[in-house]
């Protein structure tokens, strides 16, 4: 053979050696930004489903300051707990939308730990306010005859521990290198 073909052929081996070993790089970072791109995934929907949960405990405490509000603002009494059951009611579905996306990208941790939390904050979301009369209806007290009363009051502090839990649970695979 001619040193033209060995060269050729050394050439090709060359540059077929070169395409695998640059094939092999590409999938590599390929696998690597998709680990990536799903631990960002999954932080985001960590941190939503974190961010509903705290909205949905905030807005509990203020339900009734919410509701008084409404009512200075010249809203009727129907109007202000139409208006705060209404906010609930949005908290809950935004909550609910969260915990859905958790229970599709999370880790077995992330869905686990993130369904104790929905369960909790899904019950403080369920709260209603309705008016209630008045007990202590003074015929000399120009106040409204009603009050407004949370329905089913519930120990909100239950929601800030599982608030706290899934933080401390979730601590781990948030901050891994992907």
């Amino acid at each position: 053979m001619s040193t033209d073909v060995y060269t050729l052929l050394i050439a090709l081996g060359s540059s077929a050696i070169t395409a695998t070993a640059t094939l092999g790089a590409v999938s590599l970072t390929s696998r690597h930004m998709d680990r990536a791109g799903q631990s960002d995934r999954r932080l985001q929907a960590y941190a939503t489903l974190l961010v509903a949960a705290g909205e949905v405990s905030q807005a509990y405490r203020r339900l009734e300051e919410v509701v008084s509000s409404f009512a200075e603002r010249g809203a009727t009494d129907d109007q202000a707990v139409n208006a705060a059951n209404a906010q609930m009611a949005s908290l809950g579905d935004s909550l609910h939308r969260a915990s859905a996306v958790v229970a599709l990208t999370g880790s077995e941790v992330g869905r686990r730990e993130g369904k104790a939390l929905y369960q909790k904050a899904k019950a403080v979301a369920a709260s209603r306010v309705r008016l209630v009369p008045c007990l202590d209806n003074d015929p000399d007290d120009d106040s409204d005859p009603y009050v407004f009363s949370v329905v089913h009051p519930l120990d909100d502090k239950a929601l800030d521990v599982a608030i706290d839990a899934y933080k401390a649970a979730m601590v781990p695979e948030t901050t891994a290198l992907p």
